[in-house]
C-alpha cells in the first residue's frame, strides 16, 4: 500500500536537508514521534539505525529505522521495522529557486494487519489515510522550516 505527498517549502534545498537528514529533527515533525535517537556509531550513513518511539491507537510502540540510502542534499531513505506500521520511507528534495519540492513516499508493508484491510476492500481507505498522514507531517515541516 502505497502514498505520496508533495510540499513547496520557502527555504533553499541545503537548508531543509540539513533538517530532515538529522533524524533526531523528526519528533518535530513526524505525526506520532517523539523520539528518534541513533543507535549505531557514526555519521548518518546507509546502514545506521535509530530507535523511536511513535504514538498511535493510544498506545506506545518503540520501532526502528533502517536508514537504506543518504544521498546529500537530494534523497534520504529509511525503512520502518516493526511497531503498528512497518514502512518503506523515502523523501525526495528538489531545488525550486530559493525553495525546495520536497516529496514524501512511503509504502507501508503488506503484514496480516493491512492485508485484512485490504480483503475486506478498504484498501482505498488506507491509501488515503497514508497521504493524509503524509500531508499532515509535510505541513508540520513546512510551518517549522519557514519560521526560522
Amino acid at each position: 500500500m502505497r502514498g505520496t505527498a508533495s510540499i513547496k517549502v520557502k527555504k533553499p534545498v541545503e537548508e531543509v536537508w540539513k533538517f530532515i537528514s538529522d533524524l533526531e529533527n523528526g519528533s518535530q515533525w513526524l505525526d506520532g514521534v517523539s523520539t528518534i535517537e541513533p543507535t549505531s556509531e557514526g555519521e548518518n550513513a546507509v546502514g545506521a539505525t535509530f530507535k523511536t518511539v511513535y504514538r498511535f491507537d493510544g498506545k506506545s510502540h518503540e520501532t526502528s529505522y533502517l536508514l537504506m540510502a543518504f544521498e546529500p542534499p537530494h534523497r534520504i531513505s529509511y525503512r520502518v521495522l516493526g511497531g503498528p506500521h512497518p514502512a518503506f520511507n523515502r523523501l525526495e528534495l528538489k531545488s525550486a529557486g530559493d525553495s525546495t519540492e520536497v516529496k514524501h513516499m512511503m509504502e507501508m508493508d503488506m503484514d496480516r494487519r493491512n492485508l485484512g484491510a485490504v480483503t475486506l476492500g478498504l484498501g482505498p481507505l488506507v491509501r488515503l489515510s497514508i497521504m493524509f498522514k503524509l500531508r499532515k507531517d509535510l505541513k508540520k515541516l513546512k510551518v517549522r522550516l519557514e519560521a526560522s
